[in-house]
């Protein structure tokens, strides 16, 4: 019985570790975040302003251009075959409707670092942000945006303000439905400084700090 145990534990593991094929991106940059729509069709990003889409589950990578000079990226999310969007440093937001073939930059009005961005559909994204006021060093805050057009208008449904010493940053963003979503926030100062919960149950409209979930910074 003891052979057999070993034999099966032993089959079961090489069996999940086959799960997991090396891929070939074709690019030297580091990958920072991906995303996909379906078991076929997803994108990469990276440093460098990299961009990579596949439509025939990894097997194949295309490298799409981005249309920003010098763009920092920070996270991606795909909606559907057609939708996406990638955020990055200094407000930036790109956007495609072709499954990321082509991007486009979308304006707005806000000079945020953007960290994450969630969705429920192609009209509906929320995105975590953080700014440092270069001009004053001493005032940092964060904040989270909405918008409910497909990103032609963006509204900030949360903002906080702070000093260097408990200036928050959000770092991380996610919804369930077009009700229910979570953030996480940390402080800018320490690698120990707290990170807390912060929660909404109508949209954005009021969200409420839950508890300090843990005595560093999380992402």
């Amino acid at each position: 019985k003891k052979v057999y145990f070993i034999f099966n534990l032993i089959c079961s593991i090489s069996i999940l570790n086959a799960q997991w094929i090396n891929q070939e991106s074709g690019v030297f940059a580091n990958l920072i975040d991906v995303s996909f729509a379906d078991p076929m069709n997803g994108c990469i990003i990276g440093e460098e302003a990299t961009i990579l889409t596949t439509n025939d589950c990894c097997q194949n990578w295309v490298k799409r251009k981005c249309p920003v000079e010098d763009a920092t990226f920070t996270a991606i999310q795909i909606i559907d075959v057609s939708n996406g969007f990638i955020v990055g440093n200094d407000g930036l937001i790109l956007k495609s409707v072709d499954g990321g073939k082509t991007w486009l930059q979308i304006y707005n009005q806000f000079d945020y670092n953007f960290s994450d961005i969630s969705f429920i559909d192609s009209q509906n994204e929320w995105i975590s942000c953080w700014l440092t006021d270069y001009n004053s060093p001493s005032s940092r805050d964060g904040a989270i945006l909405h918008t409910s057009d497909g990103g032609i208008q963006w509204e900030i449904q949360l903002e906080i303000f702070g000093d260097i010493y408990d200036g928050t940053q959000f770092t991380s963003i996610d919804f369930f439905d077009g009700n229910i979503g979570w953030a996480l926030g940390s402080s800018f100062v320490t690698e120990n400084s707290p990170t807390y919960i912060y929660k909404t149950t109508n949209g954005g409209s009021v969200w409420e700090e839950l508890a300090t979930v843990y005595t560093k910074p999380l992402r």
